[in-house]
């Protein structure tokens, strides 16, 4: 989830490797100086957005449990699902691939959303959270209407992949990760 992943940052670049071709194939005087100027712009605005960049906001619904992270160019929701009271030694991989299959169909027909597994490991003495969690990012545009729709996606994923994870693991009850859960999830594991 880096600064640099978005799609304009790979049209920049896409635009400053044509500059320098353009550059080096073709030496013409006025295509040297507009491939410099061309080049130099892309490589003040890039480190302009770089280090004076705020980073993404956050924001929480913790009535429906979706952390939204808001940045320049995405914005991006996420929602979990736990697995409580796992017992030690129970293999989970082999019932995995049914809410596997279940996402994949759902991404199937509405595309832009990704799952993840995790395994929340406090150092206290607290238990050892499993779970899975949905994504969705789109162009950050203004105005709520585009977040709405995103709103409206991730609460069908999160439909799904509850309804997965009851289905392939019948033993274990499948609850709602916490936000605070989430966004430490989000963060790399860090705690705030």
């Amino acid at each position: 989830m880096s600064r640099f992943s978005s799609l304009p940052w790979l049209f920049c670049a896409a635009v400053l490797a044509a500059w320098l071709f353009r550059l080096i194939f073709t030496p013409s005087l006025l295509v040297t100086i507009e491939s410099l100027m061309g080049i130099i712009v892309i490589l003040v605005v890039t480190v302009l957005v770089r280090t004076r960049l705020e980073p993404a906001e956050v924001y929480v619904d913790r009535a429906k449990g979706i952390v939204a992270r808001v940045g320049l160019f995405k914005v991006e929701l996420f929602a979990g699902r736990l697995l409580a009271h796992v017992p030690l030694g129970i293999d989970l991989s082999h019932s995995a691939t049914s809410v596997l299959a279940a996402m994949s169909e759902r991404y199937e027909r509405s595309s832009g959303g990704t799952l993840s597994f995790f395994v929340w490991r406090p150092l206290t003495n607290d238990s050892t959270s499993i779970g899975m969690l949905v994504s969705r990012e789109s162009w950050s545009i203004p105005g709520l209407l585009r977040l709405e729709k995103l709103t409206e996606e991730i609460l069908e994923d999160v439909f799904v992949l509850e309804g997965a994870m009851r289905a392939a693991y019948p033993h274990l009850r499948v609850t709602e990760a916490p936000v605070g859960l989430t966004k430490a999830v989000l963060r790399g594991g860090l705690m705030q």
